[in-house]
Parts: structure tokens; C-alpha cells; sequence
């Protein structure tokens, strides 16, 4: 069936195309038992005239003028509320403070794995006791610099001390 020809035929201001048709059968599905106002041919009441055969839509009150500017400002402070709520107690975090945090904590998680590894071979080795001795003569704000210039920080696989390993460590061989 084609559509220009359905418009066409069965009603001719509306004869423009698909949009046409669109409006004709939504005013059938609407107004299906008015014949009165089938036989009419008029246009759409809520529509209005702009050229030839061309129709635009009238805008409801609630979006216009004055009440447009109260629906929209009432958008913009719901969204800032619901995005404060969000922030503020939802949960929410920002894809950077997300990145930052896992950061934060991976970091921690290979300390923890590994400080245990150094203090387990800074008191193997053969010179424990004179390490030991070394390590407290230090001050304490030093002392990570000595286990990384020893290579107790440093592990299999890796050329430099792991960062932060070195301050555990120490705060743990210090704490025995």
C-alpha cells in the first residue's frame, strides 16, 4: 500500500508524506467514531497552519513562557539536589576519586604482601645482628633509605626497591 497515495486519498491537506499519513491515522485511532468531524477535513485543533500544507504543533501552557521557566528551573534544582544526595550520601565518586582510591589501595595490598618478605630475609641473613644494630643507629626518618640501599625492598624481577615496602619494613623490624 503506498502511503503517499493512502494520505492522499483518503484525506488531502495531508497529502506531504509520511508525516502526513503519521498525523491522519492518529486522528483515525482518536476520533474513529466522529464522522462529523472525519467528513470536515479540517486540521488537527491542537494543530495550526504555517504555509501551504505544512503544520506545526501548538506548545502546551506548562512549557511556555513563564511556566517554562519555573519547569526548567525546577529541573536544574532537582538535578543538583539528586546530584548532592549522589555525592553526598549515595555513594557516589567521580571516574578520577575511583582511580585514585584503587590506586591507593593496590598499593597498600602489595606493602602488606611484602613487608613480611623483607623482615623474614633482613633476619635470615647471616649478618642479622649487625644489620639490626645498623638499622636502629639510624634515625627513624632514614631508615627505609638503608633497607632500599641494602636491597632488602628490592625482589626478584625487579630492578629498584618496590615503593613503600622499605618504610614497612623497617617499621615493622623496629617494632620487634
Amino acid at each position: 500500500m503506498n502511503v503517499k497515495l493512502c494520505c492522499g486519498v483518503l484525506h488531502e491537506p495531508y497529502a506531504i508524506g509520511i508525516s502526513g499519513c503519521a498525523a491522519f491515522l492518529v486522528r483515525m485511532a482518536f476520533f474513529k467514531n466522529d464522522l462529523v468531524w472525519q467528513a470536515s477535513r479540517q486540521p488537527l485543533p491542537m494543530l495550526r497552519e504555517i504555509g501551504r500544507k505544512e503544520y506545526y504543533m501548538e506548545l502546551p501552557a506548562a512549557i511556555q513562557g513563564e511556566s517554562l521557566t519555573r519547569l526548567l528551573q525546577g529541573f536544574g534544582l532537582g538535578a543538583v539536589v539528586a546530584m548532592g544526595v549522589g555525592f553526598g550520601w549515595g555513594g557516589w565518586t567521580l571516574a578520577s576519586t575511583a582511580a585514585d582510591q584503587t590506586e591507593t589501595e593496590t598499593t597498600a595490598a602489595v606493602v602488606a604482601a611484602l613487608a613480611p618478605i623483607c623482615v623474614k630475609e633482613f633476619k635470615a641473613d647471616a649478618q642479622a645482628s649487625v644489620n639490626m644494630t645498623a638499622l636502629m643507629e639510624e634515625s627513624s626518618y632514614k631508615r627505609d633509605d638503608m633497607l632500599e640501599k641494602a636491597g632488602w625492598a628490592t625482589f626478584a624481577g625487579s630492578d629498584k626497591p618496590t615503593p613503600g615496602v622499605a618504610k614497612e619494613c623497617a617499621e615493622r623490624l623496629t617494632e620487634t
